[in-house]
């Protein structure tokens, strides 16, 4: 049996990428970038090499806004938009999770961690 067969035959060497290209929650230009940045610098190829299998599951596309009436906390900039893609990336992570394989989410924006986090913490 191969490196690769044995890595799809066991959930734990599974991995499976998302790209989640935002930057509204950080304070420079670019970090939508990350996801791409992070492909052709190889992380695919990379991981394939180091014996996991690896599902590329594209880039998430911008959510629609949440048009929820809640009231917006103080500080909170771009609080609607940071609060749809919390909900849509939660959403995914919790379906990479129940698939069996590793996610692994790729950007450059670290508010993309609230919705990551939330979503496997529901799964486990």
């Amino acid at each position: 049996m191969s490196q690769t067969e044995v890595a799809r035959s066991d959930p734990a060497r599974r991995v499976a990428l998302l790209g989640v290209p935002i930057e509204i929650g950080a304070g420079l230009r670019g970090t939508l970038m990350g996801p791409a940045a992070l492909r052709t610098a190889g992380i695919g190829r990379v991981l394939d090499q180091l014996g996991f299998a690896v599902e590329d599951h594209g880039d998430m596309t911008r959510p629609a806004l949440d048009g929820g009436n809640d009231p917006v906390p103080a500080n909170a900039n771009y609080y609607s938009e940071v609060k749809s893609w919390v909900g849509a990336i939660s959403a995914r992570a919790y379906e990479l999770a129940r698939s069996g394989a590793v996610p692994l989410f790729m950007g450059g924006d670290h508010s993309l961690s609230m919705g990551s986090v939330n979503g496997v913490a529901r799964y486990w």
